[in-house]
């Protein structure tokens, strides 16, 4: 082992520690000291909650001891007893606690145990068990993760590239051999996401957020036309792109809502666009919805639909990664009934976003969501990389999401660049994936804490990484796209159209803004004083489901991190509370430092858009522990 891989191995077992912390604890106390022995249901008895172990391994024998007392000095004799376990085979000998988890049990576990007096139960504990599969670090053939290479974007096949950047309205367009940022000529009065580029690399497809509204545009400006789309829910569309093969020729397909998705009819052959024929591809009824985030993605190829999407359980909407049929070869209506089952599912939410398809629909792409795959072989926290498979069509076999999916029948699986593994997503966030007109190159855009911001081609096969932004540009590239000049080859920087100045931008409002979860940070808010190593609970608010990340920060802001053992989002309409314990210290990337500070803030950030934010009013501050 080198000096640098001994370092690495170091410094990635203190945020795999820092990770891990448990902030599974009573909600109720905001920031003070550790309460360890908690109370009973009926308040009766005393559990002590924290000598619990927290996580559990499948096929390896969960053993602990259970520490229970009476409040009152009594001889009543105490006995417990397993309540709702008959599915897991779960023991209880005495006061000690057993279970050998099965694959299937992979997830969050609640364990109750009744406490009797002379056989009746009286009161009952509980405490939370989270089980992970577990791999052996032989990855599958497939895996790119210690072989990872920087390669020269001029080597790189000639085509262009265009993007949205973040709180920046129009979209841009750089060669991709050589990068020179230009305007795409008439885009400068929208704020684009979601840009798709037509199969002959002439047009470019996007949605307008400032009006809701999807616009077409040839590459240098000529011809924007406004696509004339059915009527949608307000707040939609909040995503489209050019349906690839189709049957019916070249469309566009578009969120009509929460569980609508459609297609309009375009004739590209011509100097301007021409529309015909409206239709519904998907209807998930009211079991069934897409993400409701603005900016997640969605690939539709022949009969084939890929993206975010899952049941709703109860109020809940579970987010995860689906495969969906349309009938008919596409061309019927798919529904909740033509989505790809998952084998001895249990609806988890697991996540996954930045999915793509490629142009013949072969490759399905995407970051791997919580738990997905094994975490050694795959980055499946933090978005450090992605995986690609094949789609899973309704009628396909059915596969474990958590073991089979990726471990065994994934085509790649892809680790981001060394140097950025150590930081969490909030630092360095790979994402924004997207297929061009070759199956061998997937481009995507890193953002972050870090400001290394910027776009990446990836040669997903040869594991070569080209940053194609320059670094320190930190260009705050929101969603690329991709087309490669084959058999043809046109300018991108000449013969650009005049700029129509009739239509103006729209002054952004945050109140008017149908997207913005307006959130708001509760507790801590300024002025409160806390001690390292006691537990907190952050109380944050929105106004609508969102994707949201907790930061804080030990300088005033001058620099963020992730809150502790919260390495994923969060929506907060669900997640107000967030308990978690004050580390003495923590890794910046290089060494560990002091969280004691005066200059302490906490900062809900989206997912997604960084303009949606609310940070604590005033500073607050952590004392060394004594």
């Amino acid at each position: 082992m080198t000096l640098f891989e001994s370092q690495f191995e170091f410094k990635a077992s203190w945020l795999l520690l820092f990770s891990t912390l448990i902030f599974n604890l009573l909600l109720g106390f905001l920031c003070t000291d550790p309460k360890p022995i908690q109370s009973s249901e009926n308040g009766n008895y005393l559990f002590d909650v924290s000598s619990m172990k927290p996580d559990g391994v499948v096929n390896s024998t969960y053993i602990d001891t259970i520490h229970v007392s009476s409040k009152k000095q009594t001889d009543e004799i105490i006995s417990l007893i397993l309540l709702d376990s008959s599915n897991h085979d779960m023991k209880l000998i005495d006061s000690i606690f057993l279970w050998t988890p099965q694959i299937g049990d992979t997830g969050l576990h609640t364990i109750h145990i009744g406490i009797q007096i002379e056989n009746n139960v009286v009161d009952s504990i509980s405490w939370r068990i989270k089980i992970k599969g577990f791999w052996p670090k032989n990855c599958p053939p497939y895996t790119h993760k210690d072989d990872v290479t920087i390669g020269d974007p001029a080597t790189l096949p000639d085509g262009y590239f265009v993007y949205n950047i973040n709180t920046t309205p129009g979209l841009y367009k750089s060669y991709i051999r050589k990068f020179e940022q230009y305007p795409i000529p008439n885009t400068q009065m929208d704020q684009p996401v979601s840009p798709s580029i037509s199969d002959d690399g002439r047009w470019v497809c996007y949605v307008d957020q400032s009006r809701a509204r999807i616009c077409i545009v040839d590459i240098n400006g000529y011809n924007k036309t406004v696509v004339p789309i059915s009527p949608v829910l307000p707040g939609f569309p909040t995503l489209a792109g050019f349906y690839r093969q189709s049957p019916y020729g070249t469309e566009i397909f578009y969120t009509a809502g929460h569980a609508f998705l459609r297609s309009i009819r375009v004739d590209l052959s011509g100097e301007e666009p021409v529309f015909s024929n409206d239709r519904l591809i998907v209807n998930l009824g009211g079991t069934v919805q897409f993400d409701p985030d603005f900016f997640l993605q969605l690939a539709v190829v022949k009969d084939q639909v890929f993206g975010t999407f899952g049941p709703i359980l109860g109020s809940k909407f579970v987010r995860r990664t689906a495969y969906l049929t349309i009938p008919d070869e596409g061309r019927g209506t798919g529904g909740p009934e033509d989505i790809y089952k998952w084998l001895n599912d249990k609806l988890l939410p697991t996540g996954g976003c930045g999915h793509t398809q490629s142009h013949d629909g072969t490759l399905c792409l995407e970051n791997p969501g919580i738990d997905v795959g094994s975490d050694y072989c795959t980055p499946n926290v933090g978005h450090h990389g992605f995986y690609i498979s094949n789609f899973r069509r309704v009628t396909d076999p059915p596969v474990d999401l958590f073991t089979e999916h990726v471990d065994k029948y994934a085509v790649s699986i892809n680790w981001c660049p060394l140097q950025y593994r150590p930081y969490n997503q909030w630092a360095a966030d790979f994402w924004g994936w997207y297929f061009g007109n070759r199956n061998d190159y997937v481009i995507g855009r890193q953002m972050g804490n870090l400001n290394h911001s910027g776009a990446w081609m990836v040669d997903w096969q040869k594991s070569i990484w080209y940053r194609l932004t320059p670094v320190e540009k930190n260009i705050q590239v929101v969603q690329p796209a991709v087309f490669f000049f084959e058999d043809t080859s046109f300018s991108i920087h000449t013969n650009q159209s005049e700029v129509d100045t009739t239509e103006k931008p729209i002054p952004y409002n945050p109140e008017t803004d149908f997207y913005n979860p307006q959130y708001k940070i509760i507790y801590p808010n300024g002025g409160e004083v806390f001690t390292a190593g006691s537990q907190c609970t952050v109380s944050v608010r929105a106004v609508k489901d969102a994707n949201a990340n907790i930061n804080i920060s030990y300088d005033q802001g001058i620099s963020w991190d992730q809150l502790p053992g919260l390495n994923y989002s969060i929506n907060p309409v669900i997640d107000s509370l967030i308990i978690f314990t004050i580390p003495d210290s923590i890794f910046d990337g290089e060494t560990m430092v002091p969280t004691a500070s005066t200059e302490c803030l906490i900062q809900i950030i989206d997912y997604g858009n960084r303009l949606y934010r609310d940070r604590s009013d005033g500073t607050f501050t952590i004392k060394p522990r004594k």
